[in-house]
């Protein structure tokens, strides 16, 4: 295996992870994933939000712990995107230029993810009230060997 995609929402997991929200959120994976002969490195590919408490022009960071398989807000070591806000009730983008960060361990059951607003101490929410769109998020991710 060379590279693969993988698609994973703020909604996936809430049966192990009920406090999983838009900007903070843990996905158990169905199957882990064992990564084999040599590095590896992920980069996202594209990344939806529906009823994001946001503004036009706030900057959400989007961090995971497979760079160091810890999530440290403040460690900018695992930002995998920076994404300037143009549209706020419904945010989607996508990559055709790619930044990947090397993924640290070999062996993977589960991904965490943090979204931040204008920094790394403001928590990304989903907007509440909201009748139509349950705030979510969903990424989907390339996972490639390096060497």
């Amino acid at each position: 295996m060379h590279d693969f995609y993988m698609i994973v929402s703020s909604t996936d997991s809430v049966e192990y992870f009920e406090q999983n929200r838009p900007g903070n959120f843990r996905v158990k994976l169905k199957k882990p994933i064992q990564l084999q002969h040599g590095s590896w490195c992920v980069g996202l590919c594209e990344i939806n939000g529906t009823s994001w408490n946001v503004e036009p022009n706030d900057t959400v960071y989007i961090l995971s712990d497979l760079s160091n398989g810890i999530l440290v807000p403040s460690n900018k070591e695992g930002v995998l995107r920076a994404l300037i806000i143009e549209t706020p009730t419904n945010v989607y983008n996508e990559y055709g230029h790619r930044i990947y960060i090397p993924i640290q361990t070999h062996f993977i059951d589960m991904i965490e993810f943090s979204l931040k607003v204008n920094g790394f101490d403001t928590e990304l929410t989903g907007k509440t009230g909201v009748k139509k769109l349950k705030p979510s998020t969903w990424f989907l991710l390339h996972f490639k060997r390096t060497v």
